[in-house]
């Protein structure tokens, strides 16, 4: 970041900080309450299965209780039906007697069969709504993390340049730099800064100074290789992180990409506008953590900003 920022900067500064910020809140708070809307139902429909499986616990339970009374209302009958044939020595009144025993029987059956049936379709009607609820959770489940993964893959590029953001640069320094300790894989750092970028606001407008934000990062992206990554870190800083490269290279790899940028042709309502970037490098270091690398390469920034800008240096 330049460091020869004036009094009069610091609002607009701080201005851009404090927006950024409440965009970014903005998402989160979004996927906040439609998280918390899911769980809320996700709860909600967990509740009605326990309510359900409890249901059928207890109809389970009515079975085998009602199991055990028609075994033990069978067998009263059958015992009826054997007294009465000891007892009746009139056949008559005997065929009478036990034809009365068989219906009670039966009547028996049927009220446990009756019973069993409702049980039965109760359960049916339950297992069908389950399936029904446990098929609608599964696609709002499903529809939550395409959510999620939108809304994460755009928090990961800057809205206005296209460029990847300050959150996925704090992702990736981290991955880079554990990276860099463990396997000893180099990478180099480099801060760029797009010179006298407040002029351009001042005199052209906003509009104007997000144009030119936009050519400059799209340009860089012509120029870095796949394996680079360009961030947009603040207002009109950016950083470039080159894997596998040493400073010495870097420097001539972004010597021509600021030349290419300085060369470009940028007009606004007619009038043209020169861009230029500063630029401070620095490669990894033993022991290094995202605080030193910065530091580093600000400090090789602001040599070159104190330099005249449109130049760059590789840190000491």
């Amino acid at each position: 970041m330049d460091k020869g920022v004036n009094d009069d900067q610091w609002p607009e500064a701080l201005n851009e900080i404090a927006t950024s910020i409440s965009d970014a809140l903005k998402n989160l708070e979004h996927e906040k309450r439609e998280l918390e809307s899911f769980i809320v139902n996700v709860t909600a429909q967990l509740g009605e299965v326990t309510e359900a499986i409890s249901v059928d616990q207890k109809e389970q339970q009515s079975n085998h209780e009602d199991t055990l009374a028609l075994q033990s209302f069978v067998e009263e009958g059958m015992g009826l039906i054997q007294k009465n044939v000891q007892s009746k020595s009139d056949l008559q009144q005997l065929k009478s007697e036990i034809s009365k025993n068989v219906d009670e029987i039966r009547d028996g059956v049927d009220d446990y069969a009756d019973r069993f049936n409702e049980r039965h379709e109760a359960t049916a009607e339950r297992n069908l709504k389950l399936t029904e609820q446990l098929s609608q959770m599964e696609q709002e489940t499903q529809e939550l993390q395409v959510m999620l993964k939108e809304n994460r893959a755009k928090l990961l590029y800057d809205a206005l340049t296209g460029v990847y953001s300050r959150m996925a640069y704090d992702e990736r320094i981290a991955q880079e730099l554990a990276r860099w300790k463990r396997y000893q894989t180099p990478f180099s750092y480099v801060i760029l800064d797009i010179d006298h970028f407040k002029r351009v606001n001042d005199t052209f407008g906003h509009n104007a100074g997000d144009k030119a934000l936009k050519i400059v990062a799209q340009m860089m992206l012509k120029y870095v290789r796949k394996s680079d990554y360009v961030f947009r870190i603040g207002g009109e800083e950016f950083v470039l992180l080159m894997t596998s490269t040493s400073a010495e290279s870097a420097s001539t790899f972004v010597e021509k990409m600021r030349a290419g940028i300085a060369a470009s042709s940028f007009h606004f309502k007619g009038e043209p506008i020169n861009l230029t970037l500063s630029a401070g490098i620095t490669e990894t270091r033993a022991d290094d953590d995202v605080e030193a690398i910065y530091e580093r390469a600000d400090k090789a920034l602001y040599k070159a900003k104190n330099s005249g800008r449109n130049c760059q240096f590789i840190a000491d």
